[in-house]
């Protein structure tokens, strides 16, 4: 929150974090962006063949948890063949980051975090 006058009026500024309705329809327009390089993320995305799901805080154990499940079902519910592209998008709420070794450090945190949860009777 964010406090700031202006000529005796006082002005409040309440970050409130987005939905994830808001979420997903900004993932869907950077991925939509002519700027986005990855032709087979657009059209996945396009063609609605992706998963989206919404997480707390990048590199916690209880974003970890809720995506190790997430990715199970996902992984379980493909066509047997393999056939047929699809995605599966992790969109975290936070922390926000003061630069980009802050969120390697997290997203690195998050990876170990996620292989300790692994099943390693799964043939992957």
């Amino acid at each position: 929150m964010s406090v700031r006058s202006e000529k005796g009026a006082m002005t409040v500024h309440v970050q409130q974090r987005p939905t994830d309705e808001i979420m997903e329809e900004e993932f869907g327009a950077f991925v939509a962006d002519e700027r986005f390089p990855c032709l087979a993320g657009k059209g996945a995305v396009h063609r609605g063949d992706h998963t989206l799901r919404v997480y707390d805080a990048l590199g916690s154990h209880d974003s970890a948890a809720a995506l190790a499940r997430d990715l199970t079902i996902f992984a379980q519910s493909g066509p047997a063949d393999g056939a047929g592209l699809r995605a599966f998008v992790a969109l975290f709420r936070g922390p926000d980051m003061a630069d980009e070794l802050a969120f390697e450090r997290r997203l690195w945190r998050q990876l170990r975090r996620l292989h300790a949860l692994d099943d390693p009777d799964t043939a992957w």
